[in-house]
Formats: C-alpha cells, sequence, structure tokens
C-alpha cells in the first residue's frame, strides 16, 4: 500500500507566498506543510521524513516521479524502503486520475480538511489524450497541484498492487494514510493525516 502524508514540502515560503498567493506560513504552523531553509527543497529533510514513517507505519512502497529522481530514489532504497517509479504520462495517470474522478463525484474522497490537497485539486486542469484519457499536468495547471498528482501516484499503486480487498475494507486495517470508502464514524481516526 502506497502511503501519502498530508504534509507537502515547499521551498522559501515567503518567495512562494508571493508567487502564488496561499497562507503557507499558517499552513506551516498548522502542521500541514513543512518548509525547508533557503529557496530550495532539502531533500536530506524530505529523506528523513519518510524514514521516520517506514519506522512508524508498514510502509509497503513510496511512489516517486521517475524524472530526476534518482539522488532520492537511492536514498530511501538505502534505508530499505521499497521505491515504484511512477510515470506522470497518460498510460500511469489515466487510471488512477479516473478512480479519484469516481471517488469525487461519488462523494468517497475524504482529504481530512487539508488545505494543502484542498487547494491543489482546486487548481488541476486535467489534460485529455484523443481516447479521452486524463492525468494532471502542470502546464494546465492554475496553480500548484503537487498533492493531487500524489494521491493519483498512490491511488495508482494501489492499482497496480489490487489483488483483493483493500487492508483499508477490513478490519486488520493499520493506521494509515489512505482511505477510500464513505464510513463517516472513521474519519475522526484519521484527523492527524491526509485522508482520502
Amino acid at each position: 500500500m502506497t502511503t501519502h502524508t498530508k504534509r507537502e514540502w515547499k521551498r522559501s515560503a515567503t518567495e512562494l507566498h508571493r508567487q502564488d498567493r496561499p497562507d503557507y506560513l499558517r499552513w506551516r504552523d498548522a502542521g500541514f506543510l513543512t518548509i525547508t531553509e533557503g529557496n530550495r527543497i532539502d531533500y536530506d529533510a524530505v529523506i528523513t521524513h519518510v524514514v521516520g514513517l517506514a519506522e512508524r507505519f508498514d510502509l509497503q512502497d513510496v511512489a516517486i516521479d521517475r524524472w530526476n529522481s534518482t539522488a532520492v530514489t537511492t536514498a530511501l532504497q538505502r534505508e530499505d524502503i521499497t521505491v515504484a517509479t511512477f510515470g506522470q504520462g497518460f498510460a500511469s495517470m489515466a487510471a488512477p486520475v479516473r478512480e479519484l474522478k469516481r471517488a469525487i463525484l461519488g462523494g468517497e474522497f475524504r482529504h481530512g480538511g487539508n488545505p494543502v490537497l484542498r487547494m491543489c485539486f482546486a487548481n488541476v486542469v486535467p489534460e485529455k489524450d484523443a481516447a479521452e484519457n486524463e492525468k494532471f499536468t502542470k502546464e494546465k495547471a492554475r496553480g500548484r497541484i503537487d498533492g493531487a498528482v500524489a494521491a493519483a501516484m498512490a491511488v495508482g499503486r494501489i492499482l497496480a498492487g489490487d489483488e483483493g480487498p483493500s487492508i483499508y475494507e477490513t478490519a486488520e486495517r493499520p493506521d494509515g494514510f489512505l482511505v477510500v470508502g464513505d464510513e463517516e464514524d472513521e474519519i475522526d481516526e484519521w484527523e492527524d493525516l491526509l485522508l482520502v
């Protein structure tokens, strides 16, 4: 099962605030956003965070965009974390985006009131190919979409490993990050986590 935290990683909050206008500092203070020092993402901090998640949860694998990700992939693999590279084209994204769209339109998508994820999905403008397959692209987006893309990648990993009922549909479901369903009583249990 692929996991995705409620946190997003951004560089220079003041620089991005001027560019994007969302309240990155308030989101940081509320625990929805981790901001690294300087004008770039500190990948060591990201790796340390993922390793901490792997120690805390039954992390099965981490989906990562295969473009320019060799250093992060190698560092995570050195920590015995399975990394699944994930393409951003129609072949990889069409089925996950279709499943996300089904869950959203069916009222089954839960994100725990996460303002960063809400902003990311609000900025998505799907790109379609000739066969009406859809994917999320930064080129067509109205702003940052990283959280929406990560959610699609997580769903893609679930779909790739679909061998029966999801652990999230059983009583043995461990604490984790991804929930697809409509059971209202489970929402409080996931308050600190990204809920889908």
